[in-house]
């Protein structure tokens, strides 16, 4: 994907029809400006999460360890809730 493309040109999309659980990751310093994109789409996604950093560019560098555990933490949540719901 052309994430300069992508961010330049953000296709309308009905994100409050997006049930799946989701985590969108971002830092404020990414020069391809995917933190104001990223902040939308998870506020328009129910119960949707927004970790921001305010560093690490595209690629989080710097918080790997940080971005990692959040995964993580996600993850097992994902799979809490969808286990529930059976």
């Amino acid at each position: 994907m052309n994430d300069a493309f992508v961010t330049s040109h953000p296709r309308p999309y009905e994100y409050e029809r997006i049930t799946a659980p989701t985590l969108v990751i971002s830092a404020a310093d990414d020069l391809f400006g995917t933190y104001e994109i990223g902040r939308y789409v998870a506020e328009h996604i129910r119960d949707a999460r927004f970790v921001g950093y305010p560093s690490g560019g595209h690629v989080w560098i710097g918080h790997d360890a940080e971005m990692k555990a959040t995964v993580i933490e996600f993850l097992d949540a994902a799979v809490g809730r969808t286990l529930a719901q059976h």
